[in-house]
């Protein structure tokens, strides 16, 4: 239950539909990248955001 972060690339984890929303694995996606800078975000018919971690070259986005 160890997480990394991989480099030199795009690396979907998961997606999940609608009866699964909320599980252990978003949950801790979400935790992670909680105080990351946004540095875009959507908020129209989708919802995303694209956040950079604080000091590594390391991305996340999310897509809803």
């Amino acid at each position: 239950m160890k997480g990394c972060f991989w480099e030199n690339g795009f690396h979907p984890t998961f997606q999940v539909n609608r009866q699964d929303r909320g599980n252990q694995e978003q949950i801790g996606f979400m935790d992670v990248v909680r105080d990351w800078a946004p540095r875009i975000t959507a908020n129209d018919f989708f919802k995303s955001i694209i956040k950079k971690h604080p000091t590594e070259k390391c991305w996340s986005w999310a897509l809803k």
